[in-house]
């Protein structure tokens, strides 16, 4: 219960008092002490001197049992035994040997130094000035600054007591604190134990809570091998599985008929005629793939495989913004990082992929232009790891003017985002080191539309809207192609 702080309140009565021997000046008052202490209670009334000592005995016999529990994760790593001076040097060997990943400047006081600051120094002791930013400073940047020539364990020493100071302006927004006291980070000694350091204290992992993991893991790990020996039971008493020769078998045998049995049978759902074809070029790709790498023989299908077409099927009408629309959606987003990216959109025409792949780097705000240079696309479905890829045709990668005000409402999301620890020209412009998640994207253009009173169109139909305000305002179907890098 050494985690546990509370406080022991005593109050004795007359007699008690008498027989501890204790003066209180007064014959008729009650004294009263209180006592902090770790592992005790309160007690809120008069007793006697045997209850007393019944308490007491009570309070060393569970200080005597081991816990049971954790409060936390982490405990200081002196309770374990372990000394502070010695991972004090263990954290300088690190250092020593350029091992500095591991720590990062931050400090409880983040929020202050990220975000409020516009002047950052680093002094010594006589408050020469070490080193100056206009940015929050980054630790290894620091790092290698001062131990560019030479580097020794005092110096290290030295290092760790500079002072770090930050500014607004001329005001001070974080008092001169000490680069230890800022500093967080992790080290490991020979026996792979880690230990953290935050807000100057080492920390480790708590041994209970640890043994509680373990536990509580080997009892998922047995059931997921009950399970996996169920499903294994269930697979090899069902005959579902066929084996490669069996596929080939049936592969081979594939002809015309089977080929109009599945479009008759895909005619009948609810589908598009462009979503069936999709799915007919999906099959046309794996008999190629097959004739080329497995000898299989279709070419005598493939002038009889026609596409799906349904001459009744209504095209479906584009949906866009009119410019008053808009407005009117745009009017209810206050912050100005959805504010950029809706406009950029609307006015720029990008697509989806295109508008989560474009970077600061491709941004230039001087010359009130973006590059589309590449495409973002997310693999194993939209909740999978998303990649980088060229943009959809050769004429996607283009570069294009931004409108005035887009560019000040840009100018503006860029300072907030330089205030952010890490920004550089690499971040996308609407994520950080990672894309904005499409889902992320629609759920706020749904709700915008919904607060703004606007019919709801899906991300793509703004490159629609761009096109109608370009042809609005007088462009010729030319330029729009090139302006929203069409093919045609």
């Amino acid at each position: 219960m050494s985690l546990i702080f509370r406080e022991l309140s005593l109050e004795f009565n007359k007699d008690i008092i008498n027989e501890l021997g204790i003066e209180t000046g007064d014959e008729n008052s009650k004294k009263v002490i209180n006592v902090l202490a770790k592992d005790s209670f309160v007690i809120r009334k008069s007793i006697s001197l045997d209850d007393l000592k019944t308490v007491l005995n009570n309070l060393i016999s569970i200080e005597e049992k081991e816990d049971k529990f954790s409060l936390g994760y982490f405990v200081n790593a002196k309770k374990n035994g372990y000394s502070t001076k010695d991972i004090n040097n263990l954290m300088i060997d690190y250092f020593m040997e350029g091992n500095i990943d591991n720590f990062i400047l931050v400090g409880d006081n983040y929020l202050e130094y990220y975000m409020n600051g516009n002047r950052y120094l680093i002094t010594d002791s006589d408050n020469n000035i070490i080193y100056e930013s206009n940015e929050p400073i980054v630790f290894n940047e620091l790092f290698k600054y001062c131990f560019s020539e030479s580097i020794s364990k005092n110096s290290i020493d030295k290092f760790l007591k500079y002072n770090i100071t930050v500014y607004n302006d001329n005001d001070i927004v974080l008092y001169p604190i000490k680069i230890k006291s800022c500093l967080q980070g992790y080290v490991e000694d020979s026996n792979k134990t880690p230990f953290f350091l935050f807000n100057d204290n080492w920390i480790m992992f708590d041994s209970k809570y640890e043994d509680n993991l373990d536990k509580d893991f080997s009892k998922i790990y047995l059931n997921l091998t009950d399970i996996n020996s169920e499903l294994s039971t269930i697979l090899k008493n069902n005959d579902v599985r066929m084996n490669e020769d069996t596929y080939n078998k049936k592969f081979a045998d594939l002809n015309i008929d089977h080929i109009e049995k599945w479009k008759k049978e895909i005619n009948n759902k609810e589908l598009a005629t462009r979503t069936k074809n999709d799915l007919f070029k999906y099959l046309k790709s794996v008999l190629n793939y097959g004739t080329k790498w497995h000898d299989f023989n279709f070419a005598s299908m493939y002038n009889k495989m026609t596409n799906f077409n349904d001459p009744n099927e209504l095209p479906k009408e584009m949906e866009f913004y009119t410019y008053e629309e808009f407005k009117k959606f745009i009017s209810v987003e206050e912050d100005i990082k959805w504010i950029c990216l809706f406009k950029v959109l609307y006015y720029c025409g990008l697509r989806r992929g295109e508008l989560r792949g474009l970077t600061w780097k491709n941004i230039d705000l001087e010359k009130k232009s973006l590059s589309v240079v590449q495409n973002v696309v997310n693999v194993s479905g939209d909740h999978g790891y998303w990649q980088i890829t060229t943009p959809k045709t050769r004429t996607s990668t283009r570069t294009i003017p931004i409108p005035e005000k887009v560019c000040e409402d840009l100018i503006e999301y860029k300072k907030e985002c330089k205030k952010y620890y890490g920004f550089n020209d690499k971040w996308f412009v609407f994520g950080d080191v990672d894309p904005l998640h499409p889902d992320v994207l629609r759920r706020k253009k749904n709700d915008n539309a919904e607060k703004a009173g606007v019919k709801q169109i899906r991300i793509h139909d703004f490159r629609h809207s761009c096109a109608s305000l370009l042809i609005n305002n007088g462009a010729n179907i030319t330029m729009v192609a090139k302006y929203l890098g069409h093919a045609k």
